[in-house]
């Protein structure tokens, strides 16, 4: 299993409201769309135990079978159409983005 993770940070002045809106409405039915797509999961940036806050406010867990399936995203209309959404990345700032071999070592 591969997966990309991405963390969105809202820009000053941005409302949470307005970045769902954006979110869920475009960004999530284009990402469902991926070639070779396995899962698509989102979390949300929460306070730790000492009561600090996240920097980040979502996440995206974008996963794939193989590289070669995570490869064949990257080179997607569908995949293009995300990085290029002006729309939604004026939204956002000091998105990180990276890639993993997952290993399942627990699961219950």
């Amino acid at each position: 299993m591969v997966a990309f993770i991405l963390l969105y940070r809202l820009k000053e002045g941005v409302k949470p409201e307005e970045f769902e809106q954006k979110f869920r409405s475009i960004h999530i039915p284009i990402a469902v769309t991926l070639p070779k797509l396995r899962r698509y999961t989102i979390g949300k940036g929460l306070r730790g135990p000492a009561g600090r806050g996240t920097k980040w406010y979502r996440a995206a867990f974008v996963e794939f079978d193989s590289v070669k399936d995570m490869e064949e995203m990257l080179a997607s209309s569908q995949w293009k159409a995300l990085v290029q959404d002006d729309e939604f990345n004026s939204r956002v700032e000091g998105g990180v983005g990276a890639f993993f071999e997952m290993e399942k070592v627990f699961e219950k």
